[in-house]
């Protein structure tokens, strides 16, 4: 639980969070954390409870909201479309084998788990170019070295345009405050390389 957050920690970020609201005549309205890192959440829940206000999250949805299989689990399970994906550590596994066997070209491999040094995002046009980067996620989890339980996922290639939503969400009701298309291309090499985003206008579809 929000515990989970050292209370040193939370005493240190409340002082501070408390002595710059009053220096502005600010109202403290909520905590909330970007990263959607469950220590993160965790330092923010507890920070919340120490003042009084509601959290961002509850001891069901605390998880690592940046892991992209599970995002793409938590779409499914809510009956949203969902990308087409497989997890696993071995080429061997019946569900990996099978997805590289059928599923359409290209696709994407990657590790599921952000933040490891060399684990490169791959799309991958043929069968031996997705085995040949699992080997190499391989070695990348292999040699991580401060141990780490990331799986490789194999995942559909989605084409179209890709943005960012911006929400505000209180008492499980949700507000898009504002949303930004991500300008993506080829640059040193690599495909997608990200030059910035782009506001979307609000009265555009």
């Amino acid at each position: 639980d929000w515990s989970a957050a050292s209370g040193e920690e939370i005493g240190i970020v409340q002082s501070g969070v408390i002595e710059t609201a009053r220096g502005f005549n600010l109202t403290i309205a909520g905590c909330i954390t970007g990263s959607g890192l469950p220590r993160s959440s965790q330092l923010a829940d507890g920070l919340a409870k120490q003042l009084g206000l509601s959290p961002c999250t509850t001891l069901t949805t605390m998880i690592d909201v940046r892991n992209k299989f599970t995002q793409q689990t938590l779409l499914e399970t809510a009956g949203l479309r969902s990308i087409k994906q497989v997890r696993g550590l071995s080429l061997d596994d019946e569900s990996i084998a099978s997805f590289l066997d059928n599923d359409k070209y290209p696709m994407v491999v990657k590790l599921d788990e952000v933040g490891i040094q060399g684990g490169k995002i791959k799309l991958c046009h043929t069968k031996q170019d997705a085995k040949d980067h699992f080997q190499y996620l391989l070695q990348v989890i292999a040699s991580s070295k401060n141990g780490t339980s990331a799986q490789i996922i194999c995942q559909e290639f989605l084409r179209g345009v890709e943005v960012m939503v911006d929400s505000v969400s209180h008492n499980s009701k949700h507000k898009t405050c504002m949303v930004w298309r991500y300008d993506k291309r080829p640059a040193n090499g690599e495909r997608h390389v990200n030059f910035g985003m782009i506001p979307m206008a609000s009265e555009s579809h």
